[in-house]
C-alpha cells in the first residue's frame, strides 16, 4: 500500500456519476453470478433461461448447474 492512500478508495471504490448500473469488475456477490440451467434428464442441452426446452424430451432446462468461467493464462 502506498503512503497517503486511504484503504477503503482501494476496497471500496465508488461508480462514477452515470455508472451507477455498473457492477463492479471483482465481487463475491454471489446474486450478480452467471447462472445456467440443464436437462433433468441429463440430456447434453443447457441454457442461460430456466424456461427454455429441451429439444429432445420437452421438459424446461430448470435444473441449475455450476458455473466456471474461463481464468486468463498468463504468460510468464
Amino acid at each position: 500500500m502506498l503512503p497517503n492512500l486511504n484503504r477503503d478508495t482501494l476496497l471500496k471504490p465508488e461508480a462514477p456519476i452515470g455508472g451507477a448500473n455498473v457492477p463492479h469488475l471483482l465481487t463475491n456477490d454471489e446474486s450478480l453470478a452467471k447462472k445456467v440451467y440443464m436437462c433433468g434428464s441429463y440430456h447434453r442441452f443447457i441454457a442461460d433461461d430456466p424456461r427454455a426446452i429441451c429439444p429432445q424430451c420437452k421438459y424446461t432446462l430448470s435444473t441449475e448447474v455450476p458455473y466456471v468461467a474461463a481464468q486468463a493464462i498468463t504468460e510468464g
